[in-house]
C-alpha cells in the first residue's frame, strides 16, 4: 500500500513542477517586459551543452538496451534525443536570425515527435525498423540541419520585426504538446511498474514540453525566453545527472560481480587444491598397498 500510495504522489508532483514552471513564465512575462539581454555566446555555449547532454545520454541508453531485453523502449527515447541533439548543435553554431530559429524551431517538432512513439505498443520497440531507427534519425538530422544552414530561405520564416511569426508559434506549441503527450506515457508506466527510469522520463519529457509551449509566450532574448532556455537546460541536466548515477550503478554492479567472481574463482581454487591432496593421499595409500602386497609374496 505504501508503494502504491508512492507512485500516486509522484505523478502530481510533476504536474506541480509544470504548473509552477508556466506560472513563473507568466509573472517574468508581466514583471519584466520590457528585460532583455542579447547574449549570443553565452546562448550559443547553453544550446552546445544540451545538445552534447543529449547525445551522450542517448548512446549511454543505446548501450544499455543492447544489454537488457526489457529496456527495448529506449529506442523512442535514444532516436528522439540524437535527433535534438543534432539539430541543437546545428542551432548552437549559426548566428541569430530566420536559420537560427528554424533549427531550434525543429529540434523541438522532432524531439516530441520521437518521444511521443513510446506510445507505440512494446512489440514494435523490438521490430528491425526500431532498431535502425536511432541510425536513421541521425543521418536525417544531419542532412537536414545542413540544409537548414546552407539553404535559409527554403524554410518558413521564424522572425519577422523582432517578434516570432505564427508559424514558429504553432510549430513549438505542437512539438511541446507531443513531450506532454509522452510524459503522459512514461508516468502511466512508472504508476504501472515503478521504474526509476519511467519516472526520470516524465520528467524529461514534461520539461521540454513545457519550454515548447513556452516559447509561443516569450520574445527573443527577453526574460521569458531565456527562462525556457533554462527549464530545457535543467532537463538537460537531469539527464546528465542519470547518466552518471546509472555509470556510478553499473559500476557498482561490475566491482560486485568481479568480487563475487573472484571469491568463487578463490573457492575453486581452494577446492582444487583439496581435491589434489586428496588425489596424493589415495595415491600413496595406493602405493603402500601395492608395496605390502609385493612383500608378502
Amino acid at each position: 500500500m505504501k508503494n502504491s500510495a508512492s507512485r500516486l504522489n509522484r505523478i502530481p508532483a510533476l504536474l506541480l513542477i509544470l504548473l509552477f514552471i508556466v506560472a513563473a513564465s507568466v509573472l517574468v512575462h508581466l514583471l519584466l517586459p520590457a528585460a532583455r539581454l542579447e547574449a549570443v555566446p553565452f546562448h550559443s555555449t547553453l544550446e552546445a551543452l544540451g545538445a552534447l547532454a543529449a547525445l551522450a545520454m542517448a548512446a549511454f541508453l543505446l548501450m544499455l538496451r543492447r544489454s537488457r531485453n526489457d529496456l527495448a523502449r529506449y529506442v523512442w527515447v535514444s532516436a528522439a534525443l540524437i535527433g535534438m541533439g543534432l539539430l541543437d548543435g546545428f542551432h548552437a553554431s549559426v548566428l541569430p536570425g530566420h536559420g537560427f530559429v528554424w533549427l531550434r524551431t525543429a529540434a523541438t517538432l522532432a524531439g516530441g515527435v520521437l518521444f511521443a512513439l513510446a506510445w507505440l505498443p512494446d512489440r514494435f520497440a523490438r521490430s528491425r525498423w526500431a532498431n535502425a531507427l536511432p541510425w536513421g534519425v541521425a543521418i536525417a538530422a544531419a542532412i537536414f540541419g545542413a540544409l537548414s544552414v546552407a539553404f535559409r530561405p527554403m524554410f518558413p520564416l521564424m522572425v519577422v520585426a523582432g517578434q516570432f511569426t505564427a508559424d514558429a508559434k504553432i510549430i513549438n506549441l505542437l512539438g511541446g504538446l507531443f513531450f506532454l503527450a509522452a510524459a503522459a506515457r512514461f508516468s502511466l508506466r512508472h504508476r504501472a511498474n515503478e521504474s526509476g527510469d519511467d519516472l526520470l522520463f516524465a520528467g524529461l519529457c514534461l520539461l521540454f514540453g513545457a519550454a515548447g509551449v513556452l516559447f509561443s509566450l516569450s520574445q527573443p532574448w527577453h526574460a521569458d525566453w531565456w527562462l525556457w532556455h533554462f527549464v530545457r537546460l535543467a532537463a538537460y541536466a537531469i539527464a546528465l545527472g542519470y547518466v552518471f548515477v546509472i555509470f556510478q550503478r553499473a559500476e557498482g554492479e561490475l566491482a560486485a560481480a568481479k568480487s563475487q567472481l573472484e571469491s568463487k574463482v578463490a573457492e575453486l581454487g581452494q577446492a582444487n587444491q583439496t581435491l589434489q591432496a586428496e588425489i596424493a593421499e589415495h595415491q600413496r595409500a595406493e602405493e603402500t598397498v601395492t608395496r605390502q602386497a609385493r612383500e608378502i609374496l
